[in-house]
Formats: structure tokens, sequence, C-alpha cells
């Protein structure tokens, strides 16, 4: 289908400084990956508010790499 795979269903959450510079929010990243047609792997990620999504408790904290 080509739609990119999810390289793990667990998000790497990490502390972010907001835009304005006022504070520190908790943000997760998921990573997608693809396997082009000349066999390279493209990363894709998406990173996230996790307090807007996801209750941190039961996620945990794993550091950004």
């Amino acid at each position: 289908m080509g739609v990119p795979e999810r390289e793990s269903y667990l998000p790497v959450n990490g502390l972010a400084v907001t835009p304005a510079g006022t504070g520190q929010r908790v943000v997760g990243e998921l990573t997608f990956v693809r396997i082009g047609p000349d066999k390279r792997i493209k990363k894709f990620r998406l990173t996230f508010d996790v307090l807007n999504v996801f209750a941190v408790a039961v996620v945990g904290r794993r550091p950004l790499v």
C-alpha cells in the first residue's frame, strides 16, 4: 500500500520549551518508517503534546533520541 508503518506503538516522551519560552511541556514522538522502491528507508516523525493525547502516568517517560 505504500503507507508508512509505525516503528513503535509507544511514544518517546521528553520535555520541550513552549514557543513563548514561558514553560515546559511534555511532548511525545512517534516514528513511522517506509521502505521506498529503491530500498532506501525513509523516517517520518510525528510530535505532539502528550498531556492533550495521553495520560503521562500510564505511558511513562522515555528520553527523546
